[in-house]
């Protein structure tokens, strides 16, 4: 046994143990939606990535000397 779970339950009984945790008599419980969806958040990171990358081999090489890039 990992100890990661200690019984299970309703959706209920965790709203009645989070109400007696909080010291109050009922609790609401909200679904989290994200305003971006994983696709859009993996874009995202990888284009500021890119972007460093970019600046990073700017930075680097300077702006007197010649950079050839070769594939």
């Amino acid at each position: 046994e990992n100890g990661l779970v200690d019984e299970l339950g309703t959706r209920e009984d965790i709203e009645d143990h989070l109400a007696d945790r909080l010291g109050t008599r009922e609790v609401t419980v909200e679904e989290f939606e994200p305003q971006q969806n994983l696709l859009e958040r993996l874009r995202a990171e990888s284009q500021g990535v890119a972007y460093a990358f970019g600046a990073g081999v700017a930075g680097a090489v300077g702006a007197d000397e010649e950079f050839r890039l070769r594939l």
